[in-house]
């Protein structure tokens, strides 16, 4: 299996731009169900088309009734979503569960990259670096996210999860996309 160039963005410090980094392995992770989000859809289309490396991603369960996606040579693998009609222990368990399960997945698998969609992906990732700090990290966000919106009693896992990224992830990321002054500090 061949390797795909890629130019990345080093963001601690002053940023810089590396040219030529090799990635044979590149794992996605996206927590909410893919079927929602059609610029990761068109991302995973994009990668299927390129044999010169391997893509599995790991997300959740659509529970909306859309027509579930798959894009060619990508390995979609899904856990069930903690949907507000399960009792709370189970939405806990989903909640929780999800991180441990694609650190698992990812283990296995052994990436060369790994991009995370929005902090709610991102508790993953830092297991996953903890133990293999050779693994090339990349962040991106649909959308900006108030700080204060972290408080709020359904976010606040996240909000613990945005820490995670503030403190440990931005650090050790070597490109994050849709970021603004608010985000990088």
């Amino acid at each position: 299996m061949g390797c795909c160039r890629v130019t990345v963005v080093r963001v601690n410090g002053e940023s810089s731009v590396t040219v030529g980094q090799r990635i044979s392995k590149l794992a996605v992770i996206h927590w909410f169900p893919l079927e929602q989000f059609p610029p990761v859809q068109n991302l995973l289309d994009a990668v299927s088309r390129d044999s010169r490396f391997e893509c599995h991603c790991f997300t959740t369960t659509n529970d909306r009734g859309l027509k579930e996606f798959s894009a060619g040579s990508v390995v979609i693998q899904r856990r069930p979503f903690p949907s507000r009609q399960h009792g709370r222990l189970r939405r806990i368990w989903r909640l929780l569960s999800f991180p441990m399960w694609v650190c698992w997945q990812l283990f296995w698998f052994r990436p060369d990259a790994l991009l995370y969609f929005e902090p709610h992906s991102s508790a993953a990732a830092f297991l996953y670096l903890l133990c293999n700090r050779q693994c090339r990290l990349l962040i991106h966000y649909h959308e900006y996210r108030e700080p204060r919106e972290y408080q709020d009693r359904g976010n606040r896992l996240f909000g613990w999860y945005h820490q995670l990224e503030r403190r440990f992830l931005y650090e050790r990321a070597v490109w994050i996309s849709h970021t603004n002054a608010d985000r990088v500090r």
